[in-house]
């Protein structure tokens, strides 16, 4: 495939961290860090990174824009396997 996106989600199925590749080299990388009431979104290298602070009905309220990039890695339970038609797992590695 000359053209691929993988998603990794959280537990409540948001989207964490979005890449895109081309011939299977990573060319981007999109993270979302959600936090209460915020979602900070780091996109790839250039863009800018933004805050968005929602009330309580999920309408946005707030954008903050940093001029400073964040240190930020990927979530430490990020797991990778081989998962069957049924939805079990057939191996799993972390």
């Amino acid at each position: 495939m000359p053209n691929q996106t993988f998603t990794t989600y959280d537990g409540l199925g948001r989207a964490v961290v979005v890449t895109s590749a081309k011939n299977g080299v990573t060319v981007s990388q999109t993270m979302n860090i959600y936090h209460g009431d915020r979602i900070t979104t780091v996109p790839p290298s250039g863009g800018v990174v933004k805050t968005t602070v929602s009330d309580q009905l999920g309408r946005d309220k707030e954008i903050q824009e940093y001029h400073v990039r964040p240190m930020v890695t990927t979530p430490t339970d990020t797991f990778t396997g081989t998962f069957t038609l049924t939805g079990g797992t057939a191996t799993v590695s972390g």
